[in-house]
């Protein structure tokens, strides 16, 4: 208990001299009064305020705190606008100063540095000591890999054997027919990627959308019309659909390269 107790207050003392000295640099600096809001604890901020559904609580603080008030979420602060006339005033009127995004780990685009680290290194490896090679097939497993990423919320290694097959499948399936739904001819591509159903069990009330799958379920159940069978379905329509045409895009931006 009294390790409890120590702890307690080295998190409190250490929270109470970071307000200090941000209060002494807003004096420093002359900045104008922030929003109202309630007081975050150490941590956490406000974060445990919300609870599973956070538009009632930004309600329920609004009319406490008006229109526009602020909170933190962990370390960040957070200014929250509710009410038509607060919203147009700050996205309409001033929407150059809000059209910026915090550095949130789920804005970062690692999925395309990622991807495109490794496309780097194979065409360089392929190319080693002058060798000819078509780069045809890295860049279509390339572009499906940034797809399954968006879509999936997952980037698989360019030697993974399950991953080729399915990339492999939709080129036959594209040269062979040409056009149509992928799904209405290749059944089985429903069930692609097999995380699905771990897609729809693991998504959290009020949580942000991991990926387009998840953006897609939660739109279903907030719409019974959009049936959840056509989840899977419309999500590898739109990753087969981008192979073709995004991997011979860069192709021929390797052309021009090369030539120009």
């Amino acid at each position: 208990q009294s390790s409890l107790l120590l702890l307690l207050c080295l998190l409190a003392a250490i929270h109470l001299g970071k307000l200090l000295l941000l209060h002494q640099q807003r004096r420093r600096q002359g900045q104008r009064r922030a929003p109202p809001g309630p007081f975050p604890w150490p941590l956490i901020g406000n974060a445990a305020q919300l609870g599973s559904a956070p538009h009632l609580s930004f309600a329920r603080l609004a009319s406490t705190y008006g229109a526009v008030f602020q909170l933190r979420l962990g370390r960040w602060p957070v200014v929250v606008l509710n009410g038509e006339r607060a919203i147009r005033q700050a996205l309409v009127h001033q929407g150059a100063a809000f059209a910026g995004r915090p550095p949130f780990p789920s804005f970062q685009l690692r999925h395309l540095v990622g991807e495109a680290r490794a496309l780097v290194a194979l065409l360089v490896r392929s190319s080693a000591g002058g060798a000819f090679f078509d780069p045809s097939r890295v860049l279509v497993v390339a572009v499906a890999n940034v797809m399954s990423a968006l879509c999936f919320g997952r980037r698989y290694s360019h030697g993974d054997g399950e991953f080729l097959r399915i990339v492999g499948r939709n080129e036959q399936f594209g040269r062979a027919v040409g056009a149509g739904s992928l799904v209405d001819a290749l059944p089985w591509l429903q069930r692609f990627p097999s995380p699905f159903l771990q897609h729809q069990r693991s998504l959290r009330p009020g949580a942000a959308p991991r990926d387009m799958m998840d953006a897609f379920i939660r739109l279903q159940r907030e719409q019974p019309r959009l049936q959840l069978e056509h989840v899977p379905a419309t999500v590898t329509d739109i990753f087969g659909a981008s192979q073709d045409t995004l991997s011979t895009a860069l192709q021929w931006l390797l052309i021009f390269l090369i030539r120009y």
